[in-house]
C-alpha cells in the first residue's frame, strides 16, 4: 500500500517559500501558485463556534472578541455546558401544627464533561434560570485604569493617523475628483445640504485636531509590598491546588495562583476569512457568510488544480549507487493533462517568479486596462506590485535521473475507483517509465544517486521540475474567446530516504 509523506514532498511557491501541496493556492488569473505569505487576508465574518451567532466587528470589539453566552472551562479550556439539578425545599404551612410540604425546583450550574470542573468549584451560586447571561462576572479591580489607558491611546492613534494622511496628501500627485470625494466626503456634504442639515466640520488638509486625550494620572512606584506568609518556605507544596502557566496566561488580567480562584471564561470568537492575491487582487479563497455553512464561494486550492506527487515508500541508499524509487502522480482536475519531468537547471528561474503574471497566450492586450472593484477608475496592468521571490533554502544532495517521456493523465473520475477492468492500453506507456496505471493515477519510476559526501543516516533530498498542462477557462468579458492550454512549471523537492547505517 502506498504511503503519503506530506512533509517529504515540498513545492516551491511563486514567492520562494517551501510548502506542501495542501498549504498552497492556485491563482487562475496569474496562473501561478500562492501560499499564505503571498496573499492578503481579509475578515469576512465574526462568529461563535458554539452557538453560531454572527457578530458585527464593532460589537465583537466591544465584547473584547468574546461571546457573551458561551463559556470555556478554565481548567482544560473545553466548552462548558449548563446542567440542571433538582433541589427540594420544605415549606411549613401556617395555621397547622406539624404540617409541612416539600417543593421541588431546578437550579442550574456550569459543568465540563472533560475534566469534571463545575462552577460550584469556584463557589459560584447556582442560578434559577438556564439563561447564560445571568452568570456573575469576575470583575478586575483595575478595570477603570485599563479603560482610561485604552481611551488615551486611541486618541493618540487617531491623531497620528490623521497626520500621516495629511502628509500623504501633500506629497501625492493624484488629485482627481474621485480622490477628493473619497477623502473629504463630498457626496455626504451634498446630501446634508439638500436635507437642510448644517455642514460637518472640515476634514483633512488644514484641520486642527481639537480632540484632547483624557487626563490620566501617571503610575507611581510604591514601597509598600504585600508581605509573604510566614510558612511559605516550610509549608508543603500541593501542586494539585496550584494553577499551571497555561491556565494563568489565558486570564492575563487576573492570573490566579490557586485552582479555587479559577472562573469560567467567555468563549473566544472565531472568524471566517477570505484570501486575495496580492498581484492581481482577485479572490482565491472565499467562504460562505453563514457560520453554519461549510461551503465555499471560491476555493482555489492548489490540491484541485496541480497534479499531486506522492512518494510510495522511503528507501535506504548506498553512497554513489543509483536506486530506483516509485512516485505516484494523481490528476485532481476534471480534464485530462500531460506531465513531464525535467531537471532544475533546464528551466530558467524567471518562469517561476511573480513577475510573469500570465503567459503570452492568455494575457490581456496592452491597450486594455483592468477595472477596479467599483468599475470607475481604470487601473493599468503595470501598477500591480511586483515582489522579489525569496531564495530557496533547501539544498539537494543527490542526482536524479528523470524519464524523457510525456505521461498522459486522464481526468478525475470517482467511479473509476470501483472499475477493475480499466482500459489502460490506449496510452501506450513505456514499461520502463510507467509501472502502474488506474483511472487518474499513474506510478512512474525514477532513479536517485546520493552524493559521496553523505554520512550514514543522512537524509537524501532531490529536486526536479514538473511541467504540466493547465487549461485556462477564464474568459474576458471584453474578448469572447475560449480558454487555452498553458504549460506551468512547478518545482518539487523530495526527501526520498536515508543512507544505510
Amino acid at each position: 500500500m502506498a504511503h503519503f509523506f506530506q512533509r517529504d514532498v515540498l513545492i516551491v511557491c511563486s514567492c520562494g517559500s517551501l510548502k506542501p501541496l495542501t498549504k498552497l493556492y492556485f491563482c487562475r488569473h496569474c496562473v501561478v501558485l500562492r501560499c499564505g505569505y503571498c496573499v492578503s487576508h481579509e475578515v469576512d465574518s465574526i462568529y461563535c463556534s458554539n452557538c453560531l451567532e454572527n457578530l458585527a466587528s464593532s460589537e465583537a470589539k466591544l465584547k473584547k472578541n468574546r461571546c457573551g453566552v458561551c463559556f470555556d472551562c478554565p481548567s482544560c479550556f473545553h466548552t462548558l455546558t449548563i446542567r440542571a439539578s433538582t433541589v427540594s425545599r420544605i415549606n411549613t404551612e401556617s395555621g397547622q401544627s406539624g404540617s409541612a410540604s416539600k417543593t421541588s425546583y431546578k437550579s442550574y450550574y456550569l459543568a465540563c464533561f472533560f475534566c469534571r470542573w463545575t462552577s460550584r468549584d469556584a463557589k459560584i451560586p447556582d442560578q434559577s434560570t438556564a439563561t447564560s447571561s445571568n452568570w456573575p462576572e469576575h470583575e478586575n479591580k483595575y478595570a477603570g485604569r485599563i479603560a482610561t489607558l485604552l481611551e488615551y491611546y486611541k486618541v493618540i492613534t487617531l491623531r497620528e493617523r490623521l497626520e500621516k494622511e495629511n502628509r500623504m496628501f501633500l506629497h501625492s500627485s493624484r488629485r482627481t475628483y474621485q480622490h477628493f470625494s473619497e477623502k473629504f466626503g463630498l457626496s455626504a456634504m451634498i446630501a446634508r445640504k439638500r436635507a437642510g442639515l448644517p455642514p460637518l466640520p472640515p476634514l483633512g488638509l488644514g484641520r486642527e485636531d481639537t480632540s484632547t486625550p483624557p487626563q490620566i494620572t501617571p503610575a507611581e512606584a510604591s514601597e509598600i509590598v504585600e508581605q509573604l506568609p510566614d510558612d511559605i518556605f516550610t509549608a508543603p507544596v500541593d501542586l494539585v491546588q496550584l494553577t499551571s502557566l497555561s491556565q494563568r496566561f489565558v486570564i492575563p488580567d487576573l492570573q490566579p495562583e490557586l485552582v479555587a480562584d479559577l472562573f469560567p471564561l467567555h468563549k473566544q470568537l472565531f472568524i471566517k476569512r477570505s484570501q486575495r492575491c496580492r498581484v492581481c487582487l482577485h479572490n482565491i479563497f472565499k467562504p460562505e457568510y453563514g457560520p453554519a455553512s461549510i461551503k465555499f464561494k471560491i476555493h482555489l486550492a492548489a490540491y484541485y488544480y496541480v497534479p499531486e506527487i506522492r512518494l510510495m515508500d522511503k528507501t535506504t541508499f548506498d553512497k554513489n549507487t543509483p536506486t530506483e524509487i516509485l512516485l505516484k502522480v494523481i490528476n485532481p482536475a476534471q480534464i485530462s493533462t500531460t506531465v513531464q519531468f525535467v531537471q532544475l537547471l533546464d528551466v530558467p528561474l524567471e518562469s517561476f517568479t511573480t513577475e510573469t503574471i500570465r503567459s503570452e497566450d492568455v494575457s490581456e492586450p496592452e491597450s486594455l486596462e483592468r477595472k477596479s472593484i467599483s468599475g470607475l477608475v481604470p487601473i493599468p496592468k503595470k501598477s500591480y506590485p511586483q515582489e522579489k521571490p525569496r531564495p530557496v533554502k533547501i539544498k539537494t544532495n543527490g542526482k536524479v535521473t528523470l524519464p524523457d517521456a510525456v505521461v498522459s493523465l486522464p481526468p478525475r473520475d470517482d467511479t473509476a475507483e470501483y472499475d477493475d477492468i480499466g482500459d489502460t492500453n490506449q496510452y501506450n506507456d513505456d514499461p520502463a517509465v510507467v509501472t502502474w496505471r488506474k483511472g487518474n493515477k499513474v506510478v512512474i519510476k525514477i532513479s536517485v544517486t546520493p552524493n559521496d559526501d553523505l554520512e550514514s543516516g543522512d537524509s537524501v533530498t532531490v529536486g526536479f521540475v514538473m511541467k504540466y498542462t493547465y487549461h485556462d477557462k477564464i474568459i474576458s468579458p471584453l474578448e469572447q474567446k475560449e480558454g487555452k492550454d498553458v504549460t506551468i512549471n512547478v518545482r518539487h523537492f523530495l526527501t526520498v530516504g536515508n543512507i544505510k547505517q
